[in-house]
């Protein structure tokens, strides 16, 4: 599995586990909705988006806190 596949996995997953929708990920990521769509769909190398991945991780834990 590439990166770019298991990340659109864990995205699809957070906003099914957390019930959120892809506009409260991009808020809570400080990424767009464009970009986040682009992850998705696999279409955005994450070679330059660790801090993304680390946005989703505290989003991730912040909603498990409430």
């Amino acid at each position: 599995m590439t990166i770019e596949k298991a990340m659109a996995f864990r995205i699809k997953e957070l906003l099914e586990e957390k019930k959120m929708t892809v506009e409260e990920l991009a808020f809570a990521s400080g990424e767009s909705v464009e970009t986040i769509n682009k992850l998705l769909n696999e279409e955005i190398p994450l070679d330059d988006m660790k801090a993304f991945i680390f946005a989703v991780k505290e989003c991730s834990e912040e909603k498990n806190l409430s």
